[in-house]
């Protein structure tokens, strides 16, 4: 059975007797349909819901309802309320409760059209209707084509091959790694939705595009029952919405070739697909009413795309994968720009600004996902073992943020957070670091001279001048990196403390060789004797309290400018998103800044009181000590 919604316009009910029934029974004041405007197809089918309501709203059950067609010569209706298209035509259909009555209005199309709202500004008011056409199926699709979309779209055959490689790549690959999602609609598939919607999220002249989003909203009924509230603007289905080509730029003057939304937009799927199988699973399986944090959802999903990319291009984790291996063959050239590249646009913004941003800040901006999905990857490198499990247990499980991270990895998730720290700079470039420092799946050094310009590695590093106080803000759970050299028979002074204060007394000597990491805490200053060499002080906030900062001093003393690599970064870079087997061609960073952010915070406050008992939408978890300044010494050379 296929349902089609055509608008959500209130008809008016058919004509009740005044006053109701007179026998014995529980007294019904109004009938309510769902939905109450419909469009099928000749020989298709839609069930109608019917809601009987007492005189305070309170739901009546036990009450034979009645249904019956105006126009069956239109539309035939069953004593179940499954309406069937017979003639193109429009039929009332009435249900009647001891008395009372609500009349559906049904359209019988020669093409069946099916409404869906597209509004991503509310979630479950103000609705947005769009009609669509079935376009293609397969055992796990159903995608649907906006017939406002801008001329030059995909054709047939193109809709079916998408859903031939949702079925055959993205949703074994994430299920498998996640769950299944729900099943609301009973239809067995997912439905994918290319609508003009979207494309309109992304203004005219962005230098980004928004690529799609999955809304929670559509998880909830338009009627409340016994488990969930009513979400009156949700289509009650699994679904997610997608760009549409528009080689002409006929919506914001923005130009989408099917070439671009093809392979912009393969990611995507991935990524909406976990933030589906993430609620749902949490909603039907788990009855847990605590959605997960943000940052933690988003990673997971970007997760879900580096995952996808790994079985595209035949590869795996922990294999250090450089240049070299991206270009080895088409296959990985196009595996990675479908599934893995934006992964490291997102990173890179963070890279050039570690010190402001951090993995588990609570908004939904580039540099949070980006770092958000660097950190699970290092967390289950360095965890080892099945990855498969670590990613099914944080989606599974009725804990949220850093105390779901915690549980599912079994470490102290600040401990990670600040060796993780050192990697970004350590990693591929320093060597003799322990191997807490390395991240084994990516060798980002020699990937990112590939897909930025200026060719380098962005992370953002600052050089000390001898004796000159230096202030630094460090938001929780991230850190900042400072370069410094010391001549060869000379000692350095290093001193940290907190801002407009002065570390007293002497200093600890330290003596590291090339790759070693000294650690220590700054929580009333900390000095420390360095020799001769080159260095790279990291000083990391231990703290869990999303979007708090703290301040520090540096000043080193006998220090010189350090010469040898890896160097620090000098400005920031442009993103370059399309590797092919001879160059590289500019394209459009996906997720248009912002608008996933707002959508998701609309999300959690509109969805969480529809929720029995209010769902618990993130949480508020405290530090299980002091926040702290946590110092990392690494020599470099």
């Amino acid at each position: 059975m296929r349902r089609y919604w055509y608008s959500a316009l209130l008809l008016a009910g058919a004509a009740a007797c005044d006053g109701g029934s007179t026998d014995s029974g529980p007294q019904v004041a109004s009938v309510a349909i769902t939905p109450d405007v419909g469009r099928i197809g000749v020989g298709q089918e839609l069930k109608l819901t019917a809601s009987v309501f007492g005189p305070s709203r309170e739901v009546v059950t036990e009450v034979r309802v009645d249904w019956q067609s105006l126009n069956p010569a239109a539309a035939s209706v069953t004593p179940e309320g499954v309406v069937r298209g017979v003639a193109p035509g429009v039929a009332q259909v009435v249900a009647t409760a001891r008395g009372r009555a609500d009349t559906a209005s049904i359209t019988v199309g020669t093409e069946a059209l099916r409404s869906f709202n597209v509004n991503s500004a509310q979630g479950c008011t103000n609705p947005v209707f769009k009609d669509a056409r079935l376009v293609a199926t397969s055992t796990r699709a159903a995608i649907y084509e906006d017939v406002t979309n801008p001329a030059g779209g995909f054709t047939s055959a193109e809709f079916q091959e998408i859903a031939n490689s949702f079925d055959a790549l993205i949703w074994p690959v994430t299920t498998q790694n996640f769950g299944e999602p729900s099943d609301i609609d009973g239809n067995g598939r997912v439905i994918i939705l290319y609508t003009r919607a979207v494309n309109e999220l992304t203004p005219a002249g962005s230098t980004s595009v928004f690529g799609g989003f999955y809304y929670g909203r559509d998880l909830f009924p338009r009627v409340a029952n016994a488990k969930l509230g009513a979400c009156a603007a949700s289509n009650e289905t699994e679904m997610f919405y997608l760009l549409a080509p528009d080689p002409e730029g006929a919506v914001n003057g923005n130009k989408r070739s099917k070439e671009t939304v093809r392979r912009s937009t393969q990611g995507t799927v991935a990524h909406e697909l976990q933030h589906l199988i993430n609620a749902s699973r949490r909603i039907f399986v788990l009855n847990t009413n605590t959605s997960e944090e943000t940052w933690l959802n988003e990673g997971l999903s970007h997760i879900a795309e580096e995952l996808v990319y790994h079985a595209a291009g035949g590869t795996g984790p922990r294999q250090n994968i450089a240049e070299a291996e991206i270009r080895a063959s088409q296959q990985r050239l196009d595996a990675f720009n479908g599934f893995a590249i934006a992964n490291f646009g997102r990173f890179r913004t963070f890279l050039e600004k570690t010190a402001t941003q951090s993995p588990i800040e609570s908004d939904d901006d580039l540099e949070t996902r980006g770092s958000a999905w660097n950190f699970l990857r290092y967390s289950a490198d360095r965890k080892a073992g099945n990855d498969r499990d670590l990613w099914f247990g944080l989606v599974n499980s009725s804990k949220s943020g850093l105390d779901n991270y915690e549980a599912v990895f079994g470490v102290n998730s600040l401990d990670y957070l600040r060796d993780w720290s050192v990697a970004l700079y350590a990693d591929d470039a320093v060597p003799g670091v322990e191997a807490r420092y390395t991240m084994p799946s990516w060798n980002f050094r020699s990937i990112f001279p590939l897909i930025t310009s200026p060719a380098r590695y962005p992370l953002k590093v600052d050089t000390l001048a001898d004796a000159a106080p230096r202030t630094v803000s460090v938001q929780a759970g991230s850190a900042a990196y400072l370069r410094f050299g010391v001549a060869e028979g000379s000692t350095a002074d290093v001193r940290v403390s907190a801002v407009n204060t002065a570390a007293s007394g002497d200093c600890t000597t330290l003596r590291l060789g090339v790759g070693e990491v000294f650690q220590g805490t700054a929580a009333s200053g900390s000095a420390l004797c360095v020799g001769a060499g080159e260095y790279t002080l990291i000083p990391f906030h231990a703290s869990r309290t999303s979007g708090a900062a703290t301040q520090m001093t540096v000043t080193a003393r006998g220090i010189t400018m350090p010469v040898g690599p890896p160097s620090p970064s000098i400005a920031p870079s442009r993103p370059l998103f399309n590797v092919t087997g001879t160059g590289l061609n500019p394209e459009l960073l996906n997720d248009a800044r912002g608008i996933e952010a707002r959508l998701r915070a609309r999300e959690r406050q509109e969805l969480s009181v529809r929720i029995p008992g209010g769902a618990r939408m993130s949480s508020s978890v405290a530090d299980p000590a002091a926040p702290e300044v946590r110092i990392n010494l690494l020599r470099t050379k």
